[in-house]
């Protein structure tokens, strides 16, 4: 097992490369917020999906659409940098069959008409036309039933213009029975199509949903490029940090064994900041900044920072140092919320089994439930020093 000075060096290093973990994150996330990674990124995965590398196509046409305008807080210049699966197959399909505004068309119109444009797609976009066709082919609607839906309507349209003109001729109670006859018939007509019109909605928007899965799959790849992408200019901030305070982790492990007072401000430091520093790593992109962190590493009075007698004045110790800054930036580039919970694991185990105070101790009262009217009287437990 080990001993308490182990645990009390581990927390102090954790908590140390928690605080410039918090430090490089912050930064990044600030730089990203600023030079719109996010929204770059997911915009060159988009580019990718919809086989428009320049944008001056479908990628275009899908940036301009208002949907996808007002998830960019307001600005043409800001990028989106998250867009729902459904928007995207909503825009998808606006942008193939424009929507009328106020005559809107039924499903299965649409979905042919969606169908016919995907064939007329350039030759660079044959790919993406072709991963349409085959996720809404995959609901086992025929373009054969959606014609016949579409002549069965139109016939019915038919009888009912019929209809009225057996319902307007001067000779209509003659034409009685006529019309009970095309009555019933447009009603079971209607009745069969209503059913085969519910079935094929059905499939549409199981093909519109089978649309917005293959999206999502495709920014989760999305997602890890953009992880890769600030897991390195985490390792480049780590970097830079570390050398410019002078974090030598070597250094500061020696530092933090051989002296007990640090180690203990240390520790002290570390339990009372946990809690603090749980918003910041769970919302690092809202914490206060990276003045509150510097200003805490700065009042432990840790062996950080340059001065006259911190610069390498030999071989050894430069390769130390570099040793140490190594150490140091690899640590910190693991992230915040990996030493967060770290902490709490090492503050927890070093927790485990310490030992109670032998001076008198106080049970909380207990209530002994009596008897209906009379007042229950609290019981305190006393214990000796002698247990």
């Amino acid at each position: 097992m080990f001993g308490s000075a182990t645990l009390e060096i581990a927390l102090g290093m954790i908590f140390v490369f928690l605080l410039l973990s918090v430090v490089c994150s912050t930064i990044n996330e600030w730089i990203a917020s600023v030079l719109n990674l996010r929204g770059k990124t997911l915009q060159s995965g988009i580019r990718r999906l919809l086989e428009d590398p320049d944008g001056q196509l479908l990628a275009r046409k899908f940036y301009e659409h208002p949907l996808v305008k007002g998830l960019g807080r307001g600005d043409a210049k800001i990028l989106p940098s998250y867009i729902p699966a459904e928007t995207f197959t909503t825009v998808l399909m606006d942008i193939l069959v424009p929507t009328e505004l106020g005559n809107p068309k039924p499903l299965r119109e649409v979905y042919l008409e969606i169908q016919e444009k995907i064939k007329l797609m350039p030759a660079e976009n044959s790919e993406f036309g072709r991963m349409i066709m085959i996720l809404m082919d995959e609901t086992g609607l025929s373009k054969a039933q959606l014609d016949e839906l579409k002549e069965g309507w139109e016939q019915i349209d038919h009888l009912r213009g019929e209809l009225k003109k057996l319902q307007s001729a001067e000779s209509e109670l003659l034409n009685v029975p006529q019309i009970q006859e095309l009555l019933g018939t447009i009603t079971a007509m209607e009745a069969k199509l209503l059913v085969a019109e519910k079935a094929a909605d059905t499939a549409i928007l199981q093909a519109r949903k089978k649309v917005g899965d293959h999206f999502d799959n495709a920014m989760d790849r999305v997602s890890g490029w953009y992880k890769r992408q600030a897991a390195v200019g985490i390792f480049g901030l780590a970097l830079v940090v570390t050398v410019f305070l002078n974090v030598d982790s070597i250094t500061l492990a020696n530092s933090l064994a051989n002296n007990p007072s640090l180690r203990s401000a240390v520790v002290a430091a570390a339990d009372q900041g946990a809690d603090e520093l749980r918003e910041t790593v769970s919302a690092v992109t809202e914490s206060a900044g990276t003045a509150d962190v510097l200003d805490e590493l700065d009042q432990l009075g840790l062996p950080i920072g340059w001065n006259e007698h911190t610069i390498p004045k030999t071989v050894p110790d430069l390769i130390n140092r570099l040793l140490g800054w190594f150490i140091t930036t690899i640590a910190v580039s693991m992230g915040a919320p990996f030493w967060f919970d770290l902490l709490s694991k090492v503050s927890n185990l070093r927790m485990v089994g310490k030992k109670p105070d032998r001076m008198a101790e106080v049970a909380m009262p207990q209530i002994i439930v009596q008897a209906p009217g009379v007042l229950p009287q609290p019981m305190v437990t006393v214990r000796n020093r002698e247990g």
